[in-house]
């Protein structure tokens, strides 16, 4: 009966509380736009969610869901996504049939990348980080969802080169590939990224020259020594000037600034 006297509730937040399960009555809650489920306990959502038709934003990162049977489809003014799936294989029903969604955080185990991103060309942000992937390689096809602005497959345990067709996604401003097993080097369209103000690849095991594009970029000169941690890049014929700084990283090995420039 409590639901009768929120039936006007536009915002509803569940998490780190001791609920394992929503109740079915949620789906009654018809002007909902905001929903946040984001509690450890949470492990099943019901599929009165689908009536939800209002939402447009949904947030169940943090959640261990299991046997996932909501068709997402019907959140048809659905904007902004967060998917925390940590128990679920595969892809959630009904995603990609989202025209109006522009932001995806996904979090899951797969085998490889989900095909139904590739017709998800409106999409703005989309995030993997941490998702488990272990051995996949990047597919050149993300290079069609060519709205995106933020890019990240931080720590998904990814493969082999960087597609050079990556270098097609101009209007990327945040590229994240970094904790990664890569090899290769950073590709030469990535001259292409004239937007691109934040690019993480410590720790994606990369080696040789860094494009002389990069290098020129408004960033690179106060950035750079972050691209050296985890990776075996070639500087010496580049001119490095910058602030003095000491990095550590987790191992405890340190680069300093002072050291880098004098060797150059």
């Amino acid at each position: 009966m409590i639901y009768l006297y929120l039936k006007y509730l536009e915002y509803l937040r569940i998490g780190d509380t001791d609920i394992c399960s929503i109740p079915s009555e949620i789906g009654k809650l018809s002007n909902l736009k905001t929903l946040s489920v984001g509690g450890h306990q949470v492990t099943t959502i019901p599929k009165d969610i689908e009536n939800l038709v209002n939402l447009t934003s949904i947030d169940l990162w943090g959640a261990k869901l299991r046997d996932v049977e909501v068709d997402f489809s019907y959140l048809e003014n659905l904007i902004t996504a967060f998917m925390s799936l940590n128990d679920y294989y595969g892809f959630a029903q009904g995603l990609s049939k989202l025209k109006k969604l522009r932001h995806l955080y996904y979090l899951s185990t797969m085998s490889q990348f989900p095909d139904e991103i590739r017709e998800m060309t409106q999409l703005e942000s989309l995030s993997f980080t941490y998702s488990y992937m272990q051995g996949v390689h990047i597919p050149s096809w993300l290079s069609e969802l060519t709205n995106l602005t933020y890019l990240s497959l931080y720590g998904c345990g990814l493969v082999g080169a960087i597609p050079e067709e990556l270098g097609k996604l101009v209007n990327l401003e945040r590229l994240s590939l970094g904790a990664n097993n890569l090899s290769g080097t950073i590709p030469e369209t990535f001259a292409q990224l004239t937007k691109l103000q934040e690019l993480d690849i410590k720790y994606a095991n990369l080696y040789g020259s860094i494009p002389q594009a990069i290098v020129k970029m408004p960033w690179f000169q106060y950035r750079w020594g972050e691209l050296l941690l985890g990776n075996q890049f070639d500087l010496s014929e580049i001119e490095l000037v910058g602030p003095e700084f000491i990095v550590t990283d987790i191992n405890g090995n340190t680069v300093s600034s002072k050291n880098i420039y004098e060797s150059n």
